[in-house]
């Protein structure tokens, strides 16, 4: 009977909205067409759709087929946690998932705290609605707990891909001195 529980706990978010699709749908909602998009790590199928092309087989394919204006809405150079590129370039709206910051600050890359501050310094959570993502699995042992600063579900990587934490910050409005 445990087993049975447990694998319906472990099945629920499949049954559920994806939180990436509930990622998009936000930021549908806040980010007009032209608004730019920043990840810290290669768009793939392990964060929010904002292009169908995120999902082909390779990473980063979605190059080889998006159109110019997604390219340019698109704001990432290839490097992952590149806080340098943050900075300069400034993407209207920024998407971390738990995919991609789970094993980066697990495993300590350098970039991933610098990143991080440069973000929170200059980007604002999406009026606190911007995380997704259900639970079931803290009632059987697997409890939410931290990294670095961020959330995780403390599951296998591979267990990310249906229920993972979204974040969506928005660039703050520009401070007058």
């Amino acid at each position: 009977m445990l087993t049975v529980i447990y694998t319906h706990l472990l099945i629920l978010p499949m049954a559920q909205v994806d939180p990436r699709d509930a990622g998009l749908k936000l930021l549908l909602q806040l980010a007009p067409q032209t608004a730019s998009v920043g990840f810290a790590a290669q768009p793939w199928f392990g964060t929010v759709p904002v292009s169908p092309y995120f999902s082909m087989p390779r990473p980063g394919g979605w190059r080889l087929t998006a159109s110019p204006e997604l390219k340019r809405r698109i704001v990432y150079d290839g490097k992952g946690w590149d806080a340098d590129a943050l900075g300069s370039q400034r993407p209207d709206f920024v998407v971390l998932t738990e995919y991609d910051y789970d094993d980066a600050l697990r495993l300590k890359d350098p970039g991933v705290n610098r990143y991080l501050s440069v973000l929170w310094q200059n980007y604002q959570e999406c009026d606190g609605t911007a995380r997704f993502t259900l639970d079931p699995i803290s009632i059987v042992g697997h409890l939410p707990t931290s990294v670095g600063a961020m959330p995780t579900h403390g599951l296998p990587h591979d267990m990310l891909y249906t229920n993972p934490y979204i974040f969506i910050y928005q660039r703050k409005p520009a401070q007058t001195p």
